[in-house]
């Protein structure tokens, strides 16, 4: 067998001098993906076979089958290709059906989309004007992981409906972050959902500061966020908290201790503008002094009080004393 010649083999059956019947197999090879391989059986003036071939240059061929009867034909091709885009490489494989010559409106296609730290298998089946699509995109950077999901329905290559989930996950020294969508658009019109949540790292040699922060997003263009910072330091340490329910609109909350004169700052926001405050100072100069300041503000609202507790105990003078009042009067 010579490369790129054809071999074939023969065999026939005569009765009288008259073929009855015949078979023929031939191949032509040219390396495993040039290669075709026929066969033919003839009884009388009836005739049918069956071909198998590939095909192909350097960045794409085909490869399929193809049955015959008499001239009624049925091919089943599978075209294959390898585009390069920048940094990126595209790989995919249309399969359609051809009868008598004539293309039938159904076909499918797989793409592998791969890239430096990411890669993209897709699949598409595509019946009439209408196609059915499956995709999925996963990167996985440096610190940076994701996974998008999605199906699409299109008619006439116009996307009728199309629905996805985007996971993704943020890993590096000074953020942790892990988010959840899902999502559709529909006829044009995006609806999106989700959550997300997050741990920030802000500290320094001489303090210790974080962030943990909670987004939930339920609407396609609004979220809540709450955020929880904490910090400490030699001098203070301090929790504040902020929750945005609805965007412009917060209530915020925070706790603040003051290590060098041992007090403790409470501020507690209910609603917009409506505050309660708490502060507890206890002082051991001479004795124990604990002074407790509260109140609440709201609009035109406004109550404050103070109790200041103290407690002596010496050799000479023993004394316990309570003092409270409020203002304004």
């Amino acid at each position: 067998m010579k490369r790129g010649k054809e071999s074939s083999l023969t065999a026939s059956i005569i009765y009288n001098g008259e073929q009855l019947a015949s078979e023929m197999i031939a191949v032509t090879f040219d390396g495993l993906m040039n290669t075709e391989l026929r066969y033919k059986l003839t009884i009388g003036k009836y005739y049918g076979g069956l071909n198998l071939f590939t095909r192909s240059k350097a960045n794409n061929g085909n490869f399929g089958v193809e049955g015959y009867y008499l001239e009624k034909t049925i091919m089943l091709i599978n075209k294959w290709a390898v585009s390069k885009l920048d940094k990126a490489t595209d790989r995919s494989l249309d399969t359609e059906i051809v009868i008598n010559g004539k293309v039938l409106p159904v076909s499918t296609t797989l793409n592998l989309f791969t890239e430096k730290g990411a890669f993209g298998p897709s699949a598409r089946v595509t019946v009439g004007k209408v196609s059915f699509a499956y995709a999925t995109m996963i990167n996985y950077a440096s610190g940076e992981y994701s996974m998008l999901d999605e199906v699409v329905i299109s008619n006439n290559g116009k996307s009728l409906v199309k629905v996805y989930t985007k996971s993704a996950l943020i890993f590096t020294t000074a953020k942790k972050e892990f988010s959840q969508k899902i999502g559709a658009v529909v006829l044009g019109k995006t609806y999106e959902y989700g959550w997300e949540t997050a741990f920030v790292n802000q500290g320094t040699v001489s303090k210790t500061a974080f962030d943990v922060i909670f987004r939930l997003q339920y609407s396609t263009t609004r979220k809540s966020v709450m955020v929880f910072t904490f910090a400490n330091n030699k001098n203070a340490a301090s929790l504040l908290v902020n929750f945005e329910y609805i965007p412009t609109k917060s209530v915020s909350h925070s706790i603040v201790f003051d290590k060098k004169i041992n007090e403790l700052n409470v501020d507690i926001e209910f609603l917009p503008k409506m505050y309660t405050k708490f502060m507890a100072r206890l002082n051991s100069n001479n004795g124990y002094k604990l002074t407790t300041d509260f109140g609440l503000k709201w609009k035109n609202y406004r109550r404050f009080g103070q109790m200041v507790n103290s407690f002596k105990n010496t050799k000479k003078t023993f004394e316990v004393s309570s003092q409270f009042e409020t203002w304004p009067k």
